[in-house]
């Protein structure tokens, strides 16, 4: 599956994101680039400034969920899943 996320700057796509992740009933995810992988959980944790400050430092930021099949990759021109399950929520 792949579903594109259409905010037109980077914090706007993080928001995105972190609101796809919520309606997916994501909890908890794991953040690559930008710094060592770090797990957080998604619905405490300031996602989209997580992903932003990430950004900062990398060229891309992966996000997975964790023990679970949803992938996005977030860079600073566009974010899009690239990994779910058939199940998978629509988009």
């Amino acid at each position: 599956m792949s579903r594109g996320f259409d905010g037109a700057t980077p914090r706007e796509r993080a928001i995105e994101v972190a609101g796809f992740l919520a309606e997916a009933g994501v909890r908890r995810v794991r953040l690559t680039g930008g710094g060592p992988a770090r797990e957080h959980d998604a619905r405490v944790t300031d996602l989209p400034g997580e992903i932003e400050r990430r950004l900062n430092d990398a060229a891309r930021v992966m996000i997975e969920q964790v023990n679970g099949p949803i992938r996005i990759e977030i860079d600073r021109d566009q974010a899009r899943l690239t990994r779910a399950a058939a199940g998978d929520p629509p988009g």
